[in-house]
Protein backbone atom coordinates (compact mmCIF):
# COMPACT_ATOMS: atom_id res chain seq x y z
CA UNK A 1 0.00 0.00 0.00
CA UNK A 2 1.46 3.42 -1.11
CA UNK A 3 0.76 6.24 1.84
CA UNK A 4 1.23 10.08 1.61
CA UNK A 5 4.86 9.30 3.31
CA UNK A 6 6.04 7.28 0.52
CA UNK A 7 5.32 9.73 -2.26
CA UNK A 8 7.15 12.42 -0.19
CA UNK A 9 10.24 10.83 0.89
CA UNK A 10 10.51 10.35 -2.98
CA UNK A 11 9.88 13.37 -4.24
CA UNK A 12 12.11 14.57 -1.64
CA UNK A 13 15.18 12.41 -2.97
CA UNK A 14 14.49 13.98 -6.55
CA UNK A 15 14.37 17.84 -5.02
CA UNK A 16 17.55 17.11 -2.69
CA UNK A 17 19.65 14.55 -4.66
CA UNK A 18 18.29 14.00 -8.13
CA UNK A 19 16.75 11.95 -10.50
CA UNK A 20 19.01 8.63 -9.46
CA UNK A 21 17.88 9.11 -5.99
CA UNK A 22 14.70 9.38 -6.17
CA UNK A 23 14.23 6.08 -8.69
CA UNK A 24 16.66 4.31 -5.84
CA UNK A 25 13.96 5.65 -3.16
CA UNK A 26 11.22 3.62 -4.93
CA UNK A 27 13.32 0.89 -5.38
CA UNK A 28 13.76 0.57 -1.61
CA UNK A 29 10.23 1.46 -0.66
CA UNK A 30 8.47 -0.62 -3.30
CA UNK A 31 11.60 -3.56 -4.20
CA UNK A 32 8.88 -5.89 -6.25
CA UNK A 33 8.38 -2.75 -8.91
CA UNK A 34 9.73 -3.59 -12.22
CA UNK A 35 12.62 -1.92 -13.89
CA UNK A 36 10.39 -1.28 -17.16
CA UNK A 37 7.79 0.60 -15.09
CA UNK A 38 10.63 2.11 -12.85
CA UNK A 39 10.49 5.92 -14.80
CA UNK A 40 7.04 6.30 -15.16
CA UNK A 41 6.32 5.70 -11.79
CA UNK A 42 8.81 8.46 -10.99
CA UNK A 43 7.23 10.88 -13.62
CA UNK A 44 3.34 10.19 -11.75
CA UNK A 45 5.31 10.61 -8.22
CA UNK A 46 6.74 14.04 -9.55
CA UNK A 47 4.15 15.07 -11.20
CA UNK A 48 1.81 18.34 -9.95
CA UNK A 49 -1.47 17.03 -9.03
CA UNK A 50 -4.69 17.47 -10.51
CA UNK A 51 -7.00 20.03 -9.24
CA UNK A 52 -10.61 18.44 -9.38
CA UNK A 53 -13.37 20.14 -11.34
CA UNK A 54 -16.17 21.56 -10.32
CA UNK A 55 -18.92 19.41 -9.87
CA UNK A 56 -21.67 19.23 -12.28
CA UNK A 57 -25.06 19.93 -12.01
CA UNK A 58 -27.35 17.23 -10.73
CA UNK A 59 -30.60 16.85 -11.98
CA UNK A 60 -33.56 14.70 -10.16
CA UNK A 61 -37.19 14.25 -10.74
CA UNK A 62 -39.32 14.93 -8.31
CA UNK A 63 -43.25 13.85 -8.77
CA UNK A 64 -42.20 14.38 -12.69
CA UNK A 65 -41.12 17.43 -12.57
CA UNK A 66 -37.47 17.95 -12.96
CA UNK A 67 -35.29 19.78 -10.57
CA UNK A 68 -31.92 21.46 -11.09
CA UNK A 69 -29.27 21.93 -8.90
CA UNK A 70 -28.29 26.18 -8.64
CA UNK A 71 -24.38 26.79 -8.07
CA UNK A 72 -25.42 27.35 -4.20
CA UNK A 73 -26.99 23.77 -3.78
CA UNK A 74 -30.41 24.42 -3.37
CA UNK A 75 -32.59 22.42 -6.34
CA UNK A 76 -34.58 24.97 -8.87
CA UNK A 77 -37.57 23.96 -10.12
CA UNK A 78 -37.75 23.74 -14.52
CA UNK A 79 -40.78 24.19 -16.13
Amino acid sequence: MTTPADLLAVQRAHATHGHDAALAEIRRRWPEISDTVLPATLERILAPPVEQSAPLPTVRVINAKEMVRAPGGQFLGRK
